[in-house]
């Protein structure tokens, strides 16, 4: 691993470990997803893939926000074991208030966006911007 790599795994670690309404558990290294995790990830980035619902990008951030939340936070409960993906880096976490978990993270980033694996659930959640508007997609692990 080179030093660059160990320095932002490091700046990730310090993030999550003060991130409120979620437990730190580690940063991944890229042997450490399953191998159905790995196979959706890899579709997702290089494949289109239609989104389950989407929002207009003129729509203002505190309505995104709001749309973001609306989406995911039933796949988001207290307990589940949810990896974040973060700067090319899968994040591993264990929620404890999902309202204050939301709130940080989408407040906290320049650009408004997620991508959760809840191993949990099985599921793995994507928000991104697109050419015209954010979408949605959520699929099975």
């Amino acid at each position: 691993m080179e030093l660059g790599e160990k320095l932002r795994r490091h700046v990730l670690k310090k993030e999550y470990e003060n991130f409120p309404g979620v437990q730190f558990k580690k940063v991944l290294l890229p042997d450490e997803y399953t191998k159905n995790e790995g196979r959706e990830l890899e579709y997702l980035t290089k494949t289109y893939s239609i989104p389950n619902d989407r929002i207009d990008t003129r729509c203002d951030r505190e309505h995104l926000i709001a749309w973001i939340k609306e989406k995911v936070t039933p796949y988001l409960e207290k307990g589940n074991n949810v990896v974040f993906m973060d700067k090319g880096f899968g994040v591993n976490v264990t929620i404890l208030d999902t309202e204050k978990m939301l709130d940080f993270y989408l407040n906290s980033k320049s650009q408004v966006g997620l991508c959760i694996i809840n191993r949990s659930l099985k599921k793995l959640l994507d928000v991104s911007p697109e050419e015209n508007d954010y979408a949605f997609f959520i699929s099975n692990i």
